[in-house]
């Protein structure tokens, strides 16, 4: 199925010629609505790009909103440009959508409006294309708001929330030259077309199309995702809408299923990895709690404390030999009455300062105060415990810390990645007998790591240093996305990531353990908080 179609109109472009070179070179499945007197000629023409299908643009008088008589134009307008052909024109983009949406003959998931003249105008990045392609070809594609459309403006609401001028003036809360939509989304815009568009020209006169999206946003509480952007690539940058893939899909995926001892009314989960003195040392976390597939959590003790149980293997041949329950010894003190008991979520560590193996994880048992803190120590398994346990202070007296990632710093230091917007990355220090996380390194990011979060610790690959990271979206139940990030080990700024992608579906996935060999990668993950599983895949299936 292809995931995303493009559609633009063109009437009587003077500058036709030049723009359709344009859309030669697009390569995205197009749906090019033409006016009657060129549409031969454009047929023509495109006929042997196959990507793009040439249809005929609907009449005004066709339109089924189309008001006839002598309605007011704008009094502030470019009066060669702004004729009352070309704002009839600019209200048929919604009908070009409801037509290839409703009426298509391509099995598509969304739909995007594209201006005839973007191609060649508006876009300058190369990854604009790359980005457009991805959304159109990749396996599976992420809308948060599916039954919404997505269109980019130049004002922000609040600071026009007083703009009543629909009519005479260009209303710019909305670019205008880009709708992206599901056929749910598209559907609705076009009936406030059908129902209120009369109306407005009544009310207003016939005005620009995005002064009737203002109005139907303003007047009609029509709700759209308004994303700022200017006329330009950052239109087509649409917000939490992405392309992933599910590597469980691919054929040559290897999967493992320990075989994990009861321990009523703990379950396993997500497990821990590192390779230490020649072992192969696998953390796995136990919980006692259950996750519904809609979210909702069940306890069987019916206390709503969620209890941990951290449970150590030495994998051979990939399988693990033995599981010891870790004590929790020196050091911290738990604190009784807290909705959370033990150390959750540890990550596995060789201290390069020590050699020694170690634990980071995080606690509300342990925590000296009602703040969920981190925690490190040695994991020490020949005495089969976690000890000399210290509180980690956090850098910003946060009220919840999770996810440090792990990292080798260049001094050799260990480190640990706090934050991804912007990357911050902090050493353990001990000042005045409080231990804390002091940040040593901070790079400016992506506004795309804005959402980021650490999951497992950085190994070395290909001489520099690879994780996995993940992001979520509130869904029922939460859903989870994954990606690698490749980081320079020298001056420890981001080189590249990789495609997005789920295990096995969008769902509750967790991965804090990550391996690398010659040819694949190894990832130990949890499903709902339970079902461990470990996935193996060749290292060329996950592109970068």
């Amino acid at each position: 199925m292809t995931k995303l179609v493009i559609v633009t109109s063109i009437q009587n472009e003077n500058t036709m010629m030049e723009h359709l070179e344009s859309w030669k070179s697009f390569v995205l499945p197009t749906k090019m609505y033409v006016s009657h007197d060129i549409y031969s000629t454009v047929e023509r023409i495109m006929k042997p790009y196959e990507h793009v299908t040439v249809e005929r643009l609907v009449m005004t008088q066709d339109l089924p909103y189309y008001m006839d008589g002598n309605m007011s134009l704008p009094m502030v307008r470019n009066e060669a440009k702004d004729t009352r052909e070309y704002l009839w024109h600019v209200h048929k983009k919604v009908h070009c959508l409801y037509e290839a949406a409703v009426k298509n003959a391509i099995d598509s998931q969304y739909w995007m409006y594209l201006d005839f003249h973007a191609p060649n105008e508006l876009f300058r990045d190369v990854d604009t294309y790359e980005y457009l392609r991805d959304l159109s070809s990749k396996p599976h594609l992420f809308v948060e708001h599916e039954n919404r459309m997505y269109i980019p403006g130049c004002w922000s609401l609040p600071e026009n929330v007083e703009h009543e001028e629909f009519g005479n003036h260009v209303h710019w809360r909305f670019c205008g030259s880009l709708l992206f939509g599901s056929k749910k989304a598209i559907e609705m815009m076009y009936h406030y077309y059908q129902e209120h568009f009369p109306e407005f020209v009544k009310l207003h006169g016939l005005s620009w199309d995005v002064n009737y999206w203002a109005y139907m946003e303003r007047k009609l509480e029509w709700e759209p995702v308004w994303y700022a952007a200017n006329h330009d690539d950052s239109m087509v940058r649409l917000p939490n809408v992405f392309s992933y893939s599910i590597l469980h899909e691919d054929e040559a995926i290897v999967e493992k299923v320990y075989d994990y001892p009861e321990w009523t009314p703990y379950r396993p989960m997500s497990a821990a990895y590192v390779e230490y003195l020649g072992k192969s040392v696998l953390n796995t976390r136990y919980v006692n709690y259950w996750i519904y597939d809609q979210g909702g959590y069940y306890y069987p003790e019916d206390e709503g404390v969620i209890r941990t149980l951290n449970v150590c293997s030495i994998l051979e041949s990939n399988m693990p030999t033995n599981y010891v329950v870790m004590r929790e010894k020196t050091g911290a003190v738990p604190r009784p009455g807290c909705f959370s008991e033990g150390i959750e979520d540890i990550r596995l560590y060789v201290s390069q300062k020590t050699g020694q193996l170690c634990f980071l994880g995080s606690t509300l048992g342990y925590s000296n105060n009602e703040r969920i803190k981190m925690i490190h120590g040695d994991y020490d398994i020949e005495n089969q415990c976690c000890s000399n346990m210290e509180l980690i202070e956090s850098p910003y007296d946060t009220w919840c810390e999770k996810n440090w990632a792990p990292i080798r710093l260049p001094n050799e230091e260990d480190g640990f990645i706090y934050k991804w917007f912007p990357l911050e990355i902090g050493t353990i220090v001990r000042e005045n007998g409080i231990c804390k996380l002091k940040i040593v390194h901070h790079t400016t990011t992506d506004k795309w790591f804005r959402q980021i979060k650490g999951s497992t610790g950085f190994v070395p690959f290909q001489n520099q240093l690879l994780g996995v990271v993940h992001f979520s979206y509130e869904k029922s139940p939460r859903q989870y996305y994954h990606q690698l990030v490749m980081i320079d080990k020298t001056n420890l700024t981001i080189m590249k990531t990789s495609s997005v992608f789920c295990f096995l579906k969008p769902s509750v996935e967790f991965c804090i353990g990550f391996r690398v060999d010659l040819e694949h990668f190894g990832f130990w993950i949890s499903q709902m908080d339970r079902e461990p599983l470990y996935l193996e895949i060749k290292q060329n299936k996950i592109w970068f």
